[in-house]
């Protein structure tokens, strides 16, 4: 579990803070980042999308359902440059 807050601000402020643009992209970048890293990819909720045999090896990938976000409610994350 992440738990996000803003840098330098009380507990009032961190939640509004968090809603700002720049944090926004911090947080989508960051979440890029965790998504690539090897404990994650063999600690997601996996899938399988072949089976092992003596001469192939097993391949899963990360359900997108393994990793909810607060970013979710984004339509187009790569578009948060252009939000206001």
């Amino acid at each position: 579990m992440l738990v996000y807050s803003a840098e330098g601000s009380g507990e009032e402020g961190s939640t509004a803070n968090l809603w700002t643009r720049d944090s926004l992209i911090s947080i989508r970048e960051f979440e890029k980042d965790v998504k690539r890293e090897d404990d994650y990819q063999k600690t997601c909720l996996a899938e399988q999308i072949s089976e092992q045999t003596s001469t192939t090896r097993e391949e899963v990938r990360c359900l997108p359902e393994s990793f909810s976000s607060v970013l979710n409610i984004f339509p187009d994350l790569s578009k948060l440059e252009t939000y206001s």
